[in-house]
């Protein structure tokens, strides 16, 4: 903590510790024999598993308490992986040993002050259970927390300004989320504009199976792996796919042996593929700098026979509307492992305009898509800098800069 002792304060703060100016309760587990779910005895929690947004939920009792958490003290998890997650407790509670519970002394101590406070320097605690390979926070070490504090009219007063600007920020947080929400709604909305009109009623239905070969993929040999560096064989799994192409930044590859023995089943540059398991009913196109890559089992590739009767993208994007994902869904196999079946993909339904109707539609679509992608990065961009607001208004708090 010397680093937090050399750093200048504000004029009228001061640091102190932790255990000087609030009372730290250590949880501690009652028998487990005394728990029960009937709502005989005191409520129990035992750590963020029954925490709420604010106020934790608790799903078990205890008819032998421990340790207690009073109402509107910081209930504050000290273990695992989970060490510094807060909530407020709106009751008593008894409190296993994954929490503590937190509440300011009075006359200088501030509880709602502490919970902003702790916001500011939980990554200063974590650091005391560097090293630990179960992460875990004693009464002493938290007691002995150095924290740097202000008079107790001046806690107040951040208490009140913080909470008026939080709770802008959170309204704002949540109009910006509907915003993005809805950007990502608009390519369904799109395709369905194009394949539920009354234009696609009048064109001619062919079958998937008329106008692609289905090509499943193949599962890795027993005793083959994938392995992290890269080999001129990258093996394409269901967790890679994406909307419209591949993540390649998670790629997995094999080594000439075994792409030797599977090679039969590899996907080229610009074939579609189509998820059969896992998350079924993912479309993209292969692109170019997968071309020869192997073909997870758990995939198909689509390849069309004849580019004048049916284009490429068109199908992708037909096969990515409501509808034709409503048909995918339809055919696929819910018994035991969901699974897609190859001779189902080939029944498919496509509604089949002129080829050239088919491009004039995919040139719209592009366009569209192309400024859904430009407003939902701005709409992220904004996201990202109102999620990062709370962390500048601690800075500028806990430096005197309010």
């Amino acid at each position: 903590m010397a680093k937090q002792e050399e750093r200048r304060l504000p004029e009228g703060w001061q640091w102190v510790k932790l255990g000087d100016v609030c009372e730290v309760v250590m949880g501690q587990s009652p028998p487990g024999t005394s728990y029960n779910s009937n709502g005989l005895g005191e409520p129990l929690l035992n750590g963020p598993t029954e925490f709420g947004l604010v106020h934790p939920n608790p799903v078990q009792w205890t008819t032998e308490p421990t340790r207690f958490a009073e109402q509107n003290d910081i209930l504050f998890c000290v273990r695992g992986a989970t060490t510094g997650r807060k909530n407020i407790a709106d009751r008593r509670y008894c409190i296993g040993r994954g929490l503590a519970a937190i509440r300011g002394k009075n006359n200088s101590t501030d509880t709602n002050f502490l919970y902003i406070l702790l916001d500011h320097v939980t990554h200063k605690l974590l650091e005391e259970t560097a090293g630990s390979t179960f992460p875990n926070l004693p009464g002493a070490k938290l007691n002995n927390f150095l924290i740097p504090l202000p008079p107790i009219a001046e806690q107040k007063r951040l208490v009140a300004i913080l909470n008026d600007r939080f709770a802008a920020i959170e309204t704002a947080r949540k109009a910006t989320e509907s915003q993005l929400e809805a950007a990502k709604a608009l390519p369904a909305a799109y395709l369905r504009e194009v394949f539920n009109s009354p234009e696609a009623e009048g064109w001619r239905s062919v079958k998937l199976g008329d106008v692609c070969e289905v090509r499943g993929g193949k599962r890795l040999p027993i005793g083959s792996r994938l392995v992290d560096y890269k080999t001129p064989f990258p093996y394409i799994r269901v967790t890679d796919f994406q909307r419209s192409s591949v993540n390649l930044e998670n790629l997995k590859f094999i080594e000439e042996d075994i792409h030797r023995q599977i090679k039969q089943y590899i996907i080229h540059k610009d074939d579609v593929y189509i998820s059969i398991a896992g998350s079924i009913g993912i479309i993209g196109t292969i692109p170019t700098t997968l071309d020869g890559a192997n073909l997870t089992e758990n995939a198909a590739k689509l390849v069309l026979q004849d580019l004048n009767i049916i284009d490429k993208k068109y199908l992708v994007n037909f096969l990515q509307s409501p509808i034709g994902q409503n048909q995918i869904q339809k055919r696929t196999n819910v018994v035991g492992q969901p699974k897609l079946a190859l001779t189902r993909i080939k029944t498919i339904e496509i509604p089949l305009p002129p080829i050239a109707k088919q491009k004039e539609i995919v040139t719209t679509l592009n366009d569209r898509f192309s400024t859904i992608e430009t407003i939902r990065k701005a709409i992220e961009d904004q996201l990202e800098a109102i999620n990062a607001l709370p962390a500048t208004l601690l800075r500028q708090a806990f430096n005197g800069e309010l």
